[in-house]
């Protein structure tokens, strides 16, 4: 009687932790979907969707401006230089290089971005929120 309650304990624990590492699977794939298209977003100029779906709430107004600065900007290409996910802490972040020019000029230059996110799951449906700032492109 023993080894079947010390069997069926076991069982249940290892059904709980597949459980966790599904979950965490799910937020892992959730910060690469996200990312990625946030990280689109920016590449095809199309930031004017972003506050809307990837901004934290404290910073819309100034990620407004910092579009509204990058108007002209033309971006041609990025690399990401550095990915990390924290699961346990529901942090990750990004470091991007940004490669842009500022019509009339052809002049190529580019701009570190360092992104932090953040998983908020305490809401109906868990996402993940930028925390930091588009980046000045100058």
């Amino acid at each position: 009687m023993k080894t079947f309650h010390l069997l069926l304990m076991s069982a249940v624990l290892l059904i709980l932790s597949s459980c966790q590492s599904m979950r965490d699977q799910k937020v892992a794939e959730d910060f690469t979907n996200i990312s990625r298209g946030y990280l689109n977003m920016v590449r095809w100029h199309e930031l004017e969707k972003a506050p809307l779906s990837f901004i934290d709430d404290s910073l819309r107004e100034d990620f407004q401006k910092r579009i509204e600065a990058a108007r002209e900007v033309k971006i041609f290409d990025y690399r990401v230089r550095n990915l990390h996910c924290d699961l346990l802490k529901g942090e990750a972040g990004l470091t991007v290089d940004w490669d842009y020019y500022v019509p009339p000029s052809v002049k190529v230059k580019s701009v570190e971005d360092v992104q932090k996110w953040r998983y908020d799951g305490e809401k109906d449906k868990g996402l993940w929120m930028l925390k930091t700032l588009l980046p000045e492109f100058k």
